[in-house]
């Protein structure tokens, strides 16, 4: 009897193990990580940051903008295709009974970030915030920041898209 208890509480931890794992490993797209159709967005922000140290020791830091467009603007469809061009993976802090209240890249940072702000309506919760703050993390907000969700672009260069795009058409 000892025996068959055993291996029923092995096969209900095997299946929560496996339960979380797929949870945290299932891809979705941009539109169900916002909880908004792409198609609805009518404008958005973004900036880039770049900071590091120049040869001469001097630090720096770059930022770049584009403000304020619409979805008449080609750079408009351009950022929108750079964010859709990968799917997103849920973090497990974002299963925590408590709120998350701030995220960093630690270590991962490499002097670049990239900020996005997604507007689909003028309500608050018709918008959101994303910061791309590695290759690997972007936490997605809504724009007073009470809500924070920790997501991981399957394709790890949208940030490098993101910051050369921004880089060369903004201001």
């Amino acid at each position: 009897m000892c025996t068959k208890k055993k291996k029923i509480i092995i096969c209900i931890i095997a299946a929560l193990l496996i339960l979380f794992l797929g949870w945290r490993m299932w891809p979705h797209p941009l539109d169900k990580v916002i909880s908004a159709d792409m198609d609805s967005i009518t404008s958005l922000a973004c900036n880039v940051s770049i900071s590091g140290l120049e040869d001469s020791g001097d630090s720096y830091i770059d930022s770049y903008t584009l403000q304020a467009l619409s979805e008449d603007d080609e750079h408009f469809q351009n950022i929108i295709d750079i964010l859709k061009s990968t799917e997103y993976r849920q973090n497990f802090r974002n299963l925590l009974p408590w709120s998350i209240t701030s995220v960093d890249a630690g270590k991962n940072y490499d002097g670049r970030s990239a900020n996005v702000l997604l507007a689909w309506g003028s309500e608050d919760n018709e918008n959101c915030y994303l910061s791309f703050l590695d290759n690997n993390t972007i936490v997605i907000s809504s724009i007073n920041g009470d809500i924070l969700q920790i997501y991981h672009p399957i394709n790890r260069a949208v940030l490098d898209e993101l910051v050369d795009y921004i880089q060369i058409h903004g201001k």
